[in-house]
């Protein structure tokens, strides 16, 4: 998707069920974030609280990276991945115990 006058600043999202896997989910200390080849290494990851707050965010290395939780307080988050060229985001709900 090109960027244009009429579509720039837009995103294509994905499914939530789509492009990202997180597991364990729930969580405790650690869990690992597997993308689909679209998203390449260099990706960033960003944990989101329900207030839509970034809490923290991450660089993934790889189609398969640990990620540590420490610090987080239990609930549910969501969990975003970008590309690069910021073109294509996926969602995935993340809890943590």
């Amino acid at each position: 998707c090109a960027s244009t006058p009429e579509n720039e600043g837009t995103y294509q999202i994905l499914s939530s069920q789509r492009g990202i896997n997180l597991y364990p989910n729930p969580a405790n200390s650690a869990c690992i974030i597997e993308t689909e080849s679209e998203f390449g290494a260099g990706a960033v990851a960003e944990i989101y609280d329900m207030q839509g707050r970034i809490i923290r965010s991450y660089v993934l290395r790889d189609h398969k990276t640990q990620i540590g939780l420490d610090g987080f307080s239990p609930g549910l988050y969501l969990c975003s991945i970008t590309p690069g060229d910021g073109l294509v985001s996926a969602f995935k709900k993340l809890v943590i115990e």
